[in-house]
């Protein structure tokens, strides 16, 4: 069964070995090589597939985990926090290089440059900026990211949090309202958009939307 699993796996990313290991491979019992401990390393591989080297996933999760790290230091080090999302923000944008049509690299770098952004406002106790060059870099970021996949609703729902974040509500009004045709059972977008609507005094229709996530 590993050896059949093996078999797909390397067909679906488009692994090369050495020639050294595919005769291993050849001569020797496949199933038995297979269960052994390190049966391959590194050096076993001469190449992979395009997809493969395209998707970078491992600065995706670091930046990720940096991201995190900022989000959960901020409120008692908010030095550290900037720190953590400038780190964040680099290891995207390695994913970008690769693959410059990643949405999920798109979008968490567009979400993290506004956390960013927020973050030297507050430790500089100035006003936050929203026409400053990293919030506009996440605006380009999430509309790519929304062009790239316009079915996506996760997308459109964190591109409708951004625009009020940067004061803009009747536009992220109209994302919150593509999530919803998206998916009328978007949890988060109800929520959010029945604050929107809130805020705005309209409470009869947003308890409408909230009467929705029950």
């Amino acid at each position: 069964l590993k050896w059949v699993l093996f078999s797909r796996l390397q067909k679906m990313m488009g692994f090369v070995l050495s020639s050294k290991s595919f005769s291993e491979l050849e001569y020797n019992d496949r199933e038995k090589f297979i269960k052994s401990k390190q049966p391959f390393s590194r050096t076993d591989l001469e190449d992979v597939g395009l997809r493969v080297k395209h998707m970078n996933i491992i600065s995706q999760v670091e930046g990720y985990l940096l991201m995190a790290k900022g989000i959960h230091t901020r409120t008692h080090d908010p030095q550290s926090a900037i720190s953590y999302f400038e780190m964040a923000i680099k290891k995207f944008e390695e994913v970008l290089k690769s693959n410059s049509n990643s949405k999920i690299a798109l979008r968490t770098c567009a979400k993290t440059l506004t956390a960013l952004e927020i973050e030297i406002a507050h430790s500089s106790d100035t006003e936050f900026s929203f026409h400053s060059l990293r919030i506009k870099r996440a605006n380009d970021y999430f509309l790519r990211a929304i062009e790239l996949d316009p079915s996506d609703p996760i997308t459109s729902y964190q591109y409708a949090c951004f625009l009020e974040d940067i004061n803009k509500p009747n536009k992220a009004e109209e994302y919150y309202l593509t999530v919803l045709e998206i998916d009328p059972n978007f949890i988060e977008a109800l929520h959010s958009y029945g604050s929107l609507l809130q805020e705005s005094g309209l409470f009869k229709v947003a308890e409408k939307f909230y009467h929705r996530i029950l």
